[in-house]
């Protein structure tokens, strides 16, 4: 059975970012995230729905310094766009019911719009440079590793710029 694994969120915290350090010193920082939907009802009336969602955002690897830059950066009512994979915990409540939630496991965090003018006073700036950047930050998890290239392959009349053309 075939199966894809693919949440795009985009939305404001509802609350200030929390990491934890597990015993094997692994961090995980927990972001609670509002995406809303609104849309017209039939008398011409603007409804809104709001979707409270969990994103468990790890450190990992070596290098992956991501959820503490979610930490340090964050704080309720940013908007941030979220690129992850869903998870389903089950556990076992202390009154013995059987219990499910289901959760963003972030890979990629985009800090979208600028940060607050206080917080540009107190803290360096994302890119390291004197001047706040344009662009929103975008932090990812590593890549996984690439495999070591083998033996080259026989001449097919494509060139590595073909390969880049998104048609």
């Amino acid at each position: 059975m075939a199966s894809f694994n693919k949440v795009i969120l985009m939305g404001n915290l509802t609350r200030d970012p929390e990491i934890k350090t597990l015993p094997s010193g692994v961090k995980v920082c927990t972001l609670g995230l509002a995406v809303s939907e609104v849309w017209k009802d039939k008398d011409g009336n603007n409804q809104e729905r709001v979707c409270f969602v969990d994103i468990d955002v790890w450190n990992r690897g070596t290098t992956g310094r991501l959820a503490d830059l979610c930490a340090q950066y964050l704080a309720k009512g940013r908007p941030v766009l979220v690129e992850g994979k869903l998870e389903q915990h089950e556990w076992t409540s202390k009154t013995g019911e059987k219990r499910t939630k289901l959760s963003v496991r972030a890979d990629t965090v985009k800090f979208v719009g600028s940060r607050p003018q206080d917080a540009q006073a107190g803290t360096a700036p994302l890119s390291g440079t004197a001047a706040p950047s344009p662009q929103p930050a975008t932090f990812a998890a590593p890549p996984p590793a690439v495999p070591q290239p083998g033996p080259a392959a026989p001449a097919t009349g494509v060139t590595d710029a073909d390969e880049d053309i998104p048609f």
